[in-house]
């Protein structure tokens, strides 16, 4: 640890299970982001939405990504401006349900490792706190009625329904009051 701090570093202590934090943190990132291409979203609607969230770096290299139409309605605006909101949210709720999954799994010890690690490791947006902090930020139930709306065809885990089901009923947050 004494190492690790004269290098500038900061330690995150995680249980070796398949894959590190940081690794399922990125693929579960990675792996919306290719779902959302094969959907045929636009690359430069994807990389807009993870800057306007806040993330430290665009998804995809620049050179997937096309130039925005010139000429456009104001109503053609208006549906790319709510296209980039939901994908900002689809975004942000995907890393927050991975990280939510690698506490489950015992991954991280804690809300406050997870959020440090998604920070630091992963580049997640800082001014939330981190992917639990998220949750805490919009709340547990608005995040659970977010995330439903999101993806109704593939339910969320049952093990974090009824962890976010308890905050709701206990108006509890991860990090406390």
């Amino acid at each position: 640890m004494d190492l690790i701090g004269r290098l500038g570093m900061v330690p995150l202590l995680v249980k070796a299970v398949g894959g590190t934090y940081v690794e399922r943190m990125s693929r579960t990132y990675e792996a919306a982001v290719v779902s959302l291409r094969e959907q045929g979203v636009a690359a430069v609607l994807i990389n807009n939405a993870a800057r306007q969230a806040g993330m430290a770096s665009a998804p995809l290299s620049p050179m997937y990504a096309a130039r925005a139409p010139a000429r456009m309605t104001p109503q053609q605006w208006q549906q790319l401006a709510a296209q980039v909101t939901r994908l900002k949210n689809l975004l942000l709720i995907v890393q927050a349900e991975g990280a939510m999954r690698c506490l489950k799994d015992g991954v991280v010890a804690t809300p406050l490792d997870a959020d440090v690690g998604a920070v630091l490791g992963c580049g997640f947006p800082m001014h939330f706190g981190g992917p639990i902090g998220y949750v805490d930020t919009v709340g547990a139930e608005r995040f659970l009625g977010m995330r439903q709306a999101m993806d109704p065809a593939h339910p969320i885990d049952p093990w974090l329904g009824r962890r976010l089901g308890k905050q709701v009923e206990m108006a509890a947050r991860f990090h406390g009051d």
